[in-house]
């Protein structure tokens, strides 16, 4: 009786957690739900391996655990993952401190570029080798600082945003469509792939009980 009571207990927690596939984006109940559900398999395993002998080997009550546990934490990550890209809004999914320390990267490189070509011009068609080496740093310096400076504001147009779908501008909005089809195809994709394979895999563990 307790080994079935806590082996439907488990499939009872599995199912709930699929649950928050058909729960719509905007509703906050859908992450609460899945991590509710992988604490609460998480607590049942430790009641009942409380009560079980110590052994060295991977017994069946371990591998169902495991298995329990790993499509709970799966579909908590699922809902986590089409959060994120249904409020998404920037063009591409690198990160903001990538693309910062590789324009001052580019920066330097073009600097170092134009100190060994000095018949190469500048952006504004001026060969910038025949400046003076100060008015040179400082142009350098200056569009470090200008490109900081558009990053500093879109920053804090973002910053003040009222909520997860106010966007800084129209680009972001456009964008943010485009990142709603990708996390609803992630639900509709996951709607049916997490529950028949949980199917597949628990009618195994049936097929070969204790």
């Amino acid at each position: 009786p307790y080994a079935r009571g806590y082996i439907l207990l488990q499939v009872l927690l599995n199912v709930a957690g699929f649950a928050c596939f058909w729960l719509p984006v905007a509703c906050g109940e859908r992450l609460g739900l899945g991590i509710t559900a992988l604490l609460a398999a998480v607590a049942s395993e430790l009641v009942v391996a409380s009560s079980l002998p110590n052994a060295a080997e991977m017994t069946w009550f371990s591998s169902f655990t495991l298995f329990s546990m790993l499509y709970s934490a799966l579909s908590l990550f699922e809902s986590v993952a089409v959060i994120y890209f249904f409020y998404r809004g920037r063009e591409t999914l690198t990160p903001r401190f990538v693309k910062y320390v590789a324009k001052h990267v580019s920066h330097m490189w073009k600097g170092n570029k134009s100190n060994t070509n000095p018949n190469e011009k500048g952006e504004n068609g001026v060969n910038d080798n025949v400046l003076p080496s100060n008015e040179r740093a400082e142009t350098h310096e200056q569009s470090l600082s200008d490109a900081t400076q558009i990053e500093w504001t879109e920053s804090r147009k973002r910053t003040h945003a009222r909520d997860a779908d106010d966007f800084a501008n129209e680009v972001e909005a456009e964008n943010n469509v485009r990142w709603k089809k990708v996390s609803a195809n992630i639900d509709e994709v996951s709607r049916w792939l997490f529950p028949v394979s949980y199917l597949i895999v628990l009618s195994v563990f049936l097929a070969h009980p204790f």
